[in-house]
């Protein structure tokens, strides 16, 4: 029953792990579609750096046209079951590849291997409680014919006890001392494996809230840019639909600016990406001094950035934070004892004077 129970499941678990991976093919080229057409490889291996921390990612592997590779793997090796488990159960590491197509054009190939790792160790973890929980039924049983002889049945009930409640889930069962030497010495023994088999159940318990924490670390970097924190382009088409919405509801306007930074690539090329990728933070915090609560800053990739104001009384709050944005920016920055200049182009339209999307 035990293995019937297991082949279900594991066929369960690759008949998901390829519906997911036929997603991923869909849904990753999009994601990083931005990032090709800019060129931006520096932002392209930090997000494939996030997405292989998803528990089922085990290689991104991005190749161009020119034949530039850009990859990511999972270098954790936390599968806890023997090598016999695995193939036992079927569960391997599955692989798909899709081209790269933006506006008709063949950017590169995808490679998106997924690993089946997760449902290894739920399974291995099972496994382990089953059998517990069967040789402690089997041991007992063996032993209770041979202590019933020599001592009362009292102790026996106790252990029997014990063993039903351990078998039902309860293990934080612990029966008192009591009864011959060696009925002492089996209960001590029993005890001794209850608190084993409570301190396993913890550690898989444990190892469940890590999981979580990192798909909820997964589902925020699908709304949020890996390097500055900020809101991406999926997050601000959301937050520009509700400020248009808004717009009309209450007479008002909403507005977006679009802020590029002028010769970031030579910045990149001379100075290095590291050097990039800090001014790109910087940027950052500087433009959120010109935003209010109720206004929303995304990086739509590279060296562009966009604010979308909502809830915009008069066409006079947007001069005034297109000006501050243009004269926080003008104040040189200090990247790792680098003074390093900028200057920034900026497009500005308003709903519903310049569009109605």
């Amino acid at each position: 029953m035990l293995y019937t129970s297991a082949r279900q499941d594991a066929e369960d678990a690759m008949s998901n792990l390829r519906a997911e991976l036929d997603i991923e093919l869909h849904d990753m080229p999009q994601t990083l579609a931005e990032l090709l057409v800019v060129g931006d490889y520096s932002t392209l291996q930090q997000t494939l750096d996030y997405s292989v921390k998803r528990p089922t990612i085990a290689r991104l592997h991005y190749r161009d046209s020119s034949g530039a590779v850009v990859e990511s793997h999972d270098a954790s090796n936390d599968v806890k079951a023997p090598t016999w488990f695995v193939k036992w159960h079927g569960l391997s590491d599955i692989t798909g590849e899709v081209p790269v197509v933006i506006g008709g054009r063949k950017y590169g190939v995808l490679t998106i291997v997924l690993t089946a790792k997760k449902e290894i160790n739920r399974a291995w973890s099972d496994l382990i409680q089953h059998m517990l929980v069967l040789l402690l039924a089997i041991g007992l049983d063996f032993m209770g014919i041979w202590l019933v002889l020599r001592s009362g049945l009292k102790p026996l009930r106790a252990l029997d006890a014990g063993s039903k409640a351990l078998g039902k889930g309860d293990f934080s069962v612990r029966i008192p001392l009591q009864g011959s030497p060696e009925l002492r010495r089996s209960i001590a023994s029993f005890n001794q494996m209850a608190t084993s088999v409570e301190r396993l159940i913890e550690e898989v318990r444990t190892g469940q809230a890590c999981l979580q924490a990192s798909e909820e670390r997964v589902a925020f970097l699908a709304q949020h840019d890996p390097l500055t924190g900020l809101p991406n382009c999926v997050l601000a088409s959301d937050r520009l639909e509700w400020a248009i919405g808004y717009a009309n509801r209450s007479n008002c306007l909403a507005a977006v600016i679009n802020i590029d930074i002028d010769g970031f690539k030579h910045i990149n090329d001379s100075l290095g990406h590291s050097v990039g990728d800090a001014l790109i933070k910087a940027v950052a915090k500087r433009l959120q001094l010109c935003m209010r609560k109720t206004d929303t800053l995304c990086r739509q990739g590279g060296d562009e950035f966009l604010l979308v104001l909502s809830e915009v009384p008069d066409p006079e709050l947007i001069t005034n934070v297109a000006n501050c944005t243009l004269e926080e920016l003008a104040h040189s920055f200090v990247i790792d004892g680098q003074e390093v200049a900028i200057t920034a182009s900026l497009g500005v339209a308003v709903y519903p004077n310049d569009g109605d999307n």
